[in-house]
């Protein structure tokens, strides 16, 4: 099996199968890409540096892809994701292709959309809520977000702008919690419980050199099988 990264290249010109792994990308003038009716009004953005996808099976975590340069995202009522017209040149994943699994997508608004379609080609990914094992920040700039994929615990790790990483966490703990009790009637008891605390959740204390994390348990594995 392949696993699964967040982050893809996509083409603006290119039509893509209709799954839930990958964005579909926008033919909107002031979208990079496609939205849900999921992704609800309550539509938040952010700009960052870069964003990194870690592999972290084993004792040394190991870096699958990242974005060279500014770097958009999005935060809705059933993800969060980011787009980056400059990536570097291993970093796509290895099933982008004719036979890949991709998703359906989600809106976000970007300065680098018009150099991005200029290129042609942008990198973009999301992580939907129902796959979120933990939500970490450091004391002002980093994010990182915990999921597995085919049984490897992975993260997507941001350098997010303006110092409102812990701020970011909060909400997308509350985020998580909120839609994961509303698409999940059936929860046990002491997940919904924890998912009702969390939905209250108050902000994260890392300290220097220190992050510290929402653990969120009951996340989905995403699960791919793909060959490259």
């Amino acid at each position: 099996m392949v696993g699964f990264n967040i982050l893809i290249v996509r083409a603006f010109e290119q039509e893509y199968p209709d799954n839930r792994l990958y964005p579909q990308l926008s033919d909107q003038e002031d979208q990079i890409v496609a939205a849900e009716p999921a992704d609800g009004t309550n539509m938040m953005s952010f700009s960052g540096s870069y964003a990194v996808v870690w592999d972290l099976q084993g004792r040394v975590r190991t870096k699958l892809a990242e974005t060279f340069g500014p770097t958009s995202g999005f935060v809705s009522d059933c993800r969060v994701g980011v787009s980056c017209e400059n990536f570097t040149k291993d970093s796509a994943w290895v099933g982008a292709g004719p036979g890949a699994v991709i998703a359906a997508g989600a809106m976000a608004v970007s300065a680098a959309k018009g150099r991005g379609r200029r290129k042609g080609k942008i990198m973009v990914g999301h992580l939907r809520y129902e796959w979120i094992t933990r939500i970490g920040a450091s004391p002002g700039k980093h994010l990182s977000l915990g999921y597995v994929a085919n049984g490897v615990p992975k993260a997507m790790e941001m350098y997010v702008n303006g110092g409102i990483s812990v701020i970011m966490a909060q909400d997308l703990a509350r985020r998580v919690a909120v839609s994961r009790l509303k698409e999940n009637p059936g929860l046990p008891a002491e997940q919904r419980s924890f998912l009702e605390k969390l939905r209250e959740a108050g902000p994260l204390r890392p300290t220097v050199r220190k992050w510290d994390y929402y653990e969120i348990p009951g996340g989905v594995m995403v699960r791919t099988a793909v060959k490259p």
